[in-house]
Parts: C-alpha cells; sequence; structure tokens
C-alpha cells in the first residue's frame, strides 16, 4: 500500500481503473468493510472505496513482477514520500468533479458597460451535495447501486454539517467553508471576488461555494 499511495493524487476524480490482485480475500474484505477486526483496516478500505475502480484476479504465478514490488523494504525516502495530506486529497477530488466557468472578460474595462457574464449550470456535483444536505437534515440514506457507492457517499457527507438552514464544509485549522445552491448567488460571489481581485486593498470574499 505504500507504493499505492504514492499515486492517490494522479488517479483521484478519474474514471474507473482496473486494479489486478493475486489475492481472492481482498474482495471479500472490499465487499464486507464492517466485518473486519480493527479500525485501522476499516480505514484502509474506507480510504480504498473513494475510488472507482473494477477488482480484477490474476493466479499468483501470473502476477511475480507486482508482487515482488509490494514485498520491498520502503527506504526513509519512501515513507517521506508517502506520507498524504488527506484536507489536500479531498480538495483534489472536488477539483476534479468541479463546474467550469465560462468567463467572457471584455478587452477594455474603461469601455465595458456590462459585468463579465457567467455561465453556470447545474451538475452531478449539485446533485450530490443536494442528497448530502438532505441526509444530514433527515438522517435517511439515498438509495445506492452498491456498497461502495454507499461508503464514499458517507465518506464525503462527513465533510459537511448543517447550521441552522446553511451547508457547511469542514476544513482543518481553517474556516468552515458555506455551500451557496442557489447558481444566481454564485455568480454575484464570483463577480464580486472579481471585482476585488481588480481593487488595490479591497476585501476579500469569505464566502464561496463548493
Amino acid at each position: 500500500m505504500l507504493q499505492s499511495s504514492q499515486t492517490l493524487e494522479i488517479i483521484s476524480g478519474r474514471s474507473q481503473e482496473i486494479v489486478e490482485v493475486d489475492a481472492k480475500y481482498i474482495k471479500d474484505m472490499l465487499n464486507n468493510p464492517d466485518l473486519q477486526p480493527n479500525a485501522a483496516i476499516n480505514r484502509w478500505i474506507q480510504g480504498i472505496l473513494l475510488f472507482d475502480f473494477e477488482l480484477r484476479h490474476i493466479p499468483g504465478e501470473k502476477h511475480r513482477g507486482p508482487d515482488a514490488l509490494s514485498r520491498k523494504e520502503p527506504t526513509e525516502e519512501d515513507w517521506e514520500e508517502a506520507v498524504i495530506d488527506e484536507d489536500r486529497l479531498d480538495e483534489i477530488v472536488l477539483w476534479a468533479q468541479a463546474n467550469y466557468v465560462a468567463c467572457n472578460m471584455p478587452k477594455n474595462r474603461r469601455h465595458a458597460e456590462a459585468l463579465p457574464s457567467f455561465k453556470l449550470s447545474p451538475s452531478d456535483q449539485d446533485q450530490s451535495l443536494k442528497q448530502i444536505r438532505e441526509f444530514l437534515r433527515t438522517l435517511q440514506l439515498p438509495s445506492f447501486s452498491n456498497a461502495q457507492a454507499k461508503m464514499r457517499f458517507m465518506k464525503k457527507a462527513s465533510y459537511f454539517f448543517m447550521k441552522g438552514p446553511n451547508m457547511y464544509k469542514r476544513r482543518k485549522g481553517k474556516s468552515p467553508l458555506l455551500v451557496v445552491f442557489d447558481i444566481d448567488k454564485r455568480v454575484a460571489i464570483l463577480t464580486t471576488a472579481h471585482e476585488n481581485v481588480r481593487t488595490p486593498g479591497g476585501p476579500r470574499p469569505t464566502t464561496t461555494n463548493t
């Protein structure tokens, strides 16, 4: 798992990958995370289930190369490179799923009569955030196609909390972020951010959308 951990930032947010293993019991472990003996193993499984992948069994005699790599004793340099900032990983996943914002900026601001235009539309990310909000409000889970999807949803939902009518995203050591669902409000926030960047010494926006 040490070597695998070094590739997390590369595969985060990508479409389904194929993982080849020579141990059949791994599939049973991933399909039954609640049956494992300790928190460390459950934490390991929880991290794996964040990604979309197909587990493919390869007989041991045909899997000697990767198996040898997995048995390599790590050096001090390996351990240093394997340290993962989970908050950073979460931001990478969110970034990979985020909407792109199309901005039409005027060539000459002095002669522009209108503000830059922003194009935002609902996405799968918006739907996922709405499902999390509903879950936090009612504690009723949505339906899932498989156990992996349920685990990914629960993991993502743990990063958010409700305070009154608003939902916020937790951040380690930082102020939480307000989740903005209304598209018009997002446009207003982006416009304000743009104006503050243009104005030297202007105040920085404190509310953003996830």
